[in-house]
């Protein structure tokens, strides 16, 4: 198996966007190498003087990345590499476009560049990155994680199936005699359940 995983990307590589969300560039498995990815995205607020973009080795999961859980573990989701850029000028939300391009070559070094398009589809400023494989998960770590993510699913089930039978179990009423109560008359005190 660590034969065939040497000849594939180990973990996710995707990049954070607006609302601490990932957006994936290379899956998990991809046999190497990968060829290039591209997206085009645009500035997210009014007077926007640059981008930063965040590269980050993570599992597969596709829900939002909070900062609790960018804080949480020591390695993963990991922030592999960043690519930032200035804007010649600054302009309204939605206006200014950004490529971002990812790709692993034959070695397993992920490779990306960021760099501003303008309407004319002649580019602006480029900042590229390369992360060497050595600096990325190996099989054994994402064995781990593997086992880490079930033991977490495993106790999310039990969780949830303990807070169901916590909703489901009735009230019971007191007996007679305890808690101070001797006497239930039940014509004049009518209860409902």
């Amino acid at each position: 198996e660590d034969i065939e995983m040497r000849h594939r990307v180990v973990l996710t590589v995707s990049i954070e966007v607006a609302g601490r969300r990932l957006e994936r560039f290379i899956n998990e498995d991809a046999k190497l190498p990968v060829t290039r990815k591209e997206m085009i995205f645009t500035n997210c607020c009014d007077d926007q003087r640059g981008v930063v973009v965040h590269v980050y080795e993570h599992m597969k999961r596709t829900k939002a990345v909070s900062m609790n859980m960018l804080k949480w573990g020591k390695k993963y989701p990991k922030l592999i590499g960043e690519m930032g850029i200035r804007f010649d000028q600054s302009a309204v939300k939605g206006k200014l476009r950004v490529a971002v391009c990812l790709w692993v070559n034959e070695r397993g070094d992920v490779h990306g560049y960021v760099e501003e398009r303008f309407s004319d589809g002649s580019s602006g400023e480029r900042c590229e990155m390369k992360v060497e494989r050595s600096e990325l998960c190996t099989p054994e770590e994402r064995r781990i994680l593997v086992e880490a993510e079930k033991k977490r699913e495993k106790a999310l089930l039990e969780s949830n199936k303990n807070e169901r039978l916590e909703s489901q179990r009735v009230p019971q009423l007191a007996a007679p005699g305890q808690d101070g109560v001797d006497n239930i008359n039940t014509s004049q005190n009518k209860m409902s359940i």
